[in-house]
């Protein structure tokens, strides 16, 4: 099935007639249904035309859009990326290896320092500059330097980049560039 972007309109409320309780006539005028109000959130999520991976179907046409309605559920976990330090060789050239994270750079062997051969010690010093400049969490396990971003939108498309001369040194997880996001999902309306 294609992927298509979907929007998010604005969450809306409304009252709806509701009852109290069912209907009983065997037990006379005390049991026939009290009529209260409730309200009704929800909001809808369109799919946008022209946007996304869209493919044709084998028919060739495109199939139709579609408006899902509910409300937005979202796990608020903290976006997470990985540095991997493959080899730790200080090569000092004129143009300088980068590890771009959105506002920030981290330069190999200026900003931090690169232990010849100790891919290890290399990711502790990785990891001592990122917390020390930014305040991000970070744990160095090995050769393997875990950031955790504080939650919020601007830091889910913050990009991830490794430029210059020696970019295979460092790996960058996930690989599509950005940090992990936020699980999100459309779940039932609110009553209440």
């Amino acid at each position: 099935m294609p992927r298509r972007v979907i929007g998010a309109q604005k969450p809306f409320k409304m009252l709806v007639a509701n009852l109290r309780q069912g209907s009983d006539p065997s037990k006379g005028t005390s049991g026939n249904p009290v009529k209260v109000r409730s309200t009704y959130e929800t909001q809808l999520f369109p799919q946008i035309s022209g946007r996304g991976m869209e493919q044709a179907t084998v028919g060739g046409k495109t199939p139709g859009r579609r408006t899902m309605q509910g409300r937005m559920v979202e796990v608020a976990t903290a976006p997470t990326f990985a540095i991997t330090v493959d080899a730790a060789v200080t090569v000092v050239t004129s143009a300088q290896t980068r590890i771009v994270m959105g506002d920030w750079t981290a330069v190999p062997d200026v900003d931090f320092a690169v232990v010849n051969g100790d891919t290890a010690a290399t990711s502790i010093n990785l990891a001592a500059y990122i917390s020390a400049t930014t305040g991000w969490t970070t744990l160095a396990n090995l050769s393997i330097v875990h950031v955790t971003l504080p939650v919020g939108l601007e830091f889910e498309f913050m990009l991830l980049q490794v430029t210059g001369p020696d970019a295979g040194n460092y790996t960058l997880t996930p690989s599509d560039g950005y940090p992990n996001k936020a699980v999100r999902s459309i779940g039932p309306a609110i009553i209440g």
